[in-house]
C-alpha cells in the first residue's frame, strides 16, 4: 500500500516568565511567537512471503516557521523562536519471521534537521543542526519463543539501539566571541544493548530476568551550558547498566 499525506500544525505563542522579561517588548525576548509547521509524507506499507516479511518505509519533509525551542544562557532558560527550520528524512522498518517462534526486526532513520534562520546573542546560527537530532538512529532486535512442555514456555529477547552524534545546543559546538565554548554540549555516537529472558509457567505465572545497557555504556542524555553563570556545564548521564528479576501472576 502506498500513501501520501500533507498537514499543517500550529502551536500558540507564550510569554517568558521572570522579572528579566516583565518589562520587555514582545520583539525583545519577552514573547515567543506562534509556531507553524507544514508536514509532508509519502510511504509504503507492505507484506509478502505469506506475511512472513513486513516492510514499511516513508520519506518526510517538515517546514517550520518560528519554531519554538528552549535556549539556556547562564541561569536563564527562555523560549525562543528560530525564524525557520527544516526537517527531512527517511525511515524504514523490516520485520522477518524466518522460522516458528523467531522474529527479527530492524528499523532505521536518516534525519537532516537544520535551522534555516536563527540568530542568538547576535550570532547567525543558520545552517546549524537542530537540538537532539542525530543524523542516524536505529534499532535491531531478536525474539525467540518456544515451548519446553505443555506447561512451560521460554521467551528470549535482545535488542540494540544506535544514535549518531547529536548536539544539545543550537550553537553546535562553536566558541562565542567571549570565549565560551559549546563543544562539550553534545554526545558522540553510541549504542546500547538490552536483554530479557522470560519463563512462562502454565497460563498465569511468569519469571523474568532482564538487563538494560548490558555493556554499561556511559553516555550523556542531555547537557546544558552553565559556564557563563557557574564556570561549568551540566550533564545528565544516561542510566548505567541495570538488571533485575520480575515475578508476575495473572488472575
Amino acid at each position: 500500500m502506498f500513501y501520501a499525506g500533507a498537514s499543517r500544525g500550529y502551536r500558540s505563542g507564550n510569554f517568558n516568565s521572570g522579572l528579566t522579561y516583565l518589562f520587555l517588548q514582545p520583539d525583545e525576548g519577552g514573547y515567543a511567537k506562534p509556531e507553524t509547521i507544514n508536514a509532508y509524507e509519502v510511504g509504503i506499507k507492505s507484506q509478502f512471503l505469506d506475511r512472513r516479511v513486513r516492510l514499511n518505509a516513508a520519506g518526510f519533509w517538515y517546514d517550520y516557521s518560528n519554531q519554538q525551542f528552549v535556549d539556556v544562557q547562564g541561569i536563564s532558560a527562555t523560549l525562543q523562536n528560530a525564524g525557520s527550520s527544516r526537517i527531512r528524512g527517511v525511515e524504514a522498518e523490516l520485520t522477518v519471521l524466518p522460522a516458528s517462534g523467531l522474529t527479527l526486526s530492524v528499523n532505521g532513520t536518516y534525519l537532516d534537521a537544520k535551522y534555516r534562520s536563527l540568530s542568538l546573542i547576535g550570532l547567525d546560527l543558520s545552517g546549524n543542526r537542530l537540538i537532539s537530532a542525530p543524523k542516524l538512529s536505529g534499532t535491531a532486535s531478536i525474539d525467540y519463543e518456544f515451548s519446553i512442555s505443555n506447561d512451560y514456555a521460554l521467551q528470549a529477547h535482545i535488542d540494540a539501539s544506535y544514535r549518531s552524534h547529536q548536539w544539545y545546543s543550537a550553537f553546535n559546538g562553536i566558541t562565542t566571541p567571549d570565549g565560551n565554548s559549546y563543544k562539550p554540549i553534545g554526545q558522540n555516537a553510541y549504542a546500547l544493548v538490552n536483554g530479557r529472558l522470560t519463563l512462562d509457567i502454565e497460563d498465569n505465572l511468569s519469571i523474568a530476568a532482564w538487563t538494560k545497557n548490558l555493556f554499561n555504556k556511559r553516555y550523556v542524555s542531555y547537557a546544558i551550558d552553565l559556564h557563563t553563570a557557574f564556570g561549568n556545564n551540566y550533564f545528565l548521564d544516561g542510566p548505567p547498566r541495570t538488571y533485575g528479576m520480575e515475578l508476575s501472576y495473572r488472575f
